[in-house]
């Protein structure tokens, strides 16, 4: 089941070393694009991006550009450069994948209200962890876990309740945790049913009883974390033991902090320095979900009416740098330009009739300008999925240059779960 490049420690190391080394000659040269926004210093950053691939994009309708958005390349493309910027893209960010033998559980497997009111997403990735914990502890022996960052509690659950585990499910939303202990008492327990605890707790450096973190990861045999958010997946990381088995799933990669929290690795800070700032943090970040025609379209609207306020502001303030203006909903980017504006620039205490910014946005050197800043950033969000790659290979020598046998694969499907990649860390012998 392991895959051949993780037969041992020193292929491990070797393997990251030569993907981090390949990752980094081919991200260091394009720096401009990746670790900064495009609209950061306009029209300066789009220096950093290849004539040839913007007059590509240009040539592009919005169905061709929503299968960009989609990680597809149109045929449209085979001609231009950019397709073997792409192609270069797909193979870098690759990793591997765990080969599922059998399939995994299925919906059909539990009664039918053990996965009822969980999101397709969340009983996607239940199911698949489920038989992924099966397959690599290898016996069908009842396990302590403890479930990082549980919330509500679905996950452990599903394996204290029909895996047979001893699971706590720890956590320090107790909003969450008491819907979750509501629900575990609607419905009965199966026969050779574990026990599911939850544990209201904070964990790490900050912990307010250092003992009780002493005694659940002395006594755990398993430690889960499901989408650990920023700076938490370091320190379940740092829990680990010989006697675990460890499976962590990072997210929220803008929270960690640039300085301290990348590049963990000696091989990384010496021979693949890649300087993974907060926009390029951001974009590891960003949902990599599929989405659809309609949810698209919405998608581009926001964009260019947020890029249209920033040219508005460069023109009409001391203001050369991109601005938070916050989010809005969905109806109000399907109004006019200038009632979105309007009501944004309120809030900096600036006033312009909306048909006055309605004639701005109809410019059609406005216009030609939002169309290049969109093409640029259909470009650059293509760069997210290999910053991840890099971030959780770095982490992942980090504990192989400590001993500890770290693999990653990909365990969901990418079209249901983006944050789809564990580090997995066995029990050692």
């Amino acid at each position: 089941m392991t895959n051949s490049v993780y037969l041992t420690l020193e292929d491990t190391a070797k393997f990251y070393q030569e993907e981090l080394k390949k990752i980094y000659e081919f991200l260091a040269p394009l720096e401009g694009i990746w670790s900064t926004e495009v609209l950061n210093q306009f029209p300066d950053t789009l220096s950093a991006y290849s004539q040839d691939w913007l007059d590509a994009m240009d040539k592009l309708d919005f169905e061709k550009e929503w299968q960009i958005e989609l990680g597809k390349i149109p045929k449209d493309l085979q001609s231009s450069q950019l397709i073997k910027l792409f192609d270069r893209l797909h193979i870098l960010e690759d990793l591997p994948h765990w080969n599922f033998d059998p399939i995994p559980y299925q919906t059909t497997d539990y009664p039918s209200w053990a996965l009822s009111y969980v999101s397709l997403k969340k009983q996607h990735e239940i199911m698949q962890l489920s038989s992924l914990l099966e397959q690599t502890l290898g016996d069908k022996e009842s396990k302590n876990i403890v479930d990082i960052g549980g919330g509500k509690g679905h996950l452990g659950r599903i394996l204290a309740l029909y895996h047979g585990h001893q699971v706590t499910t720890l956590d320090t939303n107790l909003t969450l945790q008491k819907l979750g202990i509501e629900r575990l008492k609607k419905y009965p327990y199966p026969e050779e049913a574990g026990e599911l605890e939850f544990l209201n707790h904070t964990f790490g450096p900050q912990s307010p009883s250092p003992a009780i973190d002493e005694q659940l990861f002395k006594n755990s045999q398993v430690t889960l974390g499901l989408h650990t958010c920023g700076p938490l997946s370091l320190e379940h990381l740092n829990t680990y033991e010989n006697h675990q088995s460890l499976y962590n799933f990072g997210c929220c990669y803008q929270k960690l902090d640039s300085d301290h929290e990348i590049n963990l690795s000696q091989f990384s800070k010496k021979d693949a320095p890649l300087k993974i700032g907060k926009y390029a943090l951001t974009l590891a970040t960003r949902g990599h979900t599929k989405i659809n025609q309609k949810d698209y379209q919405l998608k581009k609207r926001v964009k260019l009416y947020r890029a249209a306020l920033h040219l508005w502001m460069k023109e009409n303030t001391k203001e050369n740098t991109f601005i938070t203006v916050g989010s809005a909903k969905p109806r109000d980017y399907f109004g006019s330009f200038g009632q979105y504006a309007a009501a944004k620039l309120e809030k900096f205490n600036l006033y312009e009739t909306r048909e006055k910014l309605d004639q701005f946005y109809e410019q059609s050197d406005i216009q030609e300008k939002l169309k290049t800043i969109f093409h640029a950033n259909l470009i650059r969000w293509r760069f997210g999925r290999i910053i991840e790659k890099y971030i959780l290979m770095d982490r992942a020598l980090w504990q192989v240059e400590q001993g500890n046998h770290a693999q990653l694969y990909q365990v969901f499907s990418s079209e249901l779960s983006p944050r789809n990649t564990v580090l997995y860390i066995p029990q050692k012998k």
